[in-house]
């Protein structure tokens, strides 16, 4: 079961991913729709080894795409506009669950 945590800690994660794309990016005069890798990210996160604590796997995604979790068809998505995107579905197994 996932704890209440989980979900904060997978969205604070995509922030740093996003925070680090957009730091890349301005540095690099890269445009929307380049392609990053998370080692071309890794000199701009705290830590180079960002876990998605349910098990999920991050996608990075090109510049101007928000990074999400690959949780089955839940996926956790932090935009740029502050929103926060989530999808809970009972039916499907390993996924975070918001309290």
């Amino acid at each position: 079961m996932a704890s209440r945590g989980q979900p904060t800690d997978c969205i604070n994660n995509l922030r740093l991913i996003d925070s680090a794309k957009t730091q890349f990016a301005i540095e690099h005069r890269k445009h929307d729709g380049d392609l990053v890798t998370l080692e071309e990210l890794t000199p701009y996160l705290r830590t180079a080894n960002l876990v998605c604590p349910a098990g999920g796997v991050y996608q990075i995604r090109p510049i101007g795409v928000d990074p999400v979790c690959s949780l089955a068809t839940n996926h956790v998505s932090w935009r740029r506009d502050g929103v926060l995107s989530y999808t809970d579905s009972g039916t499907s197994g390993n996924m975070h669950r918001l309290p």
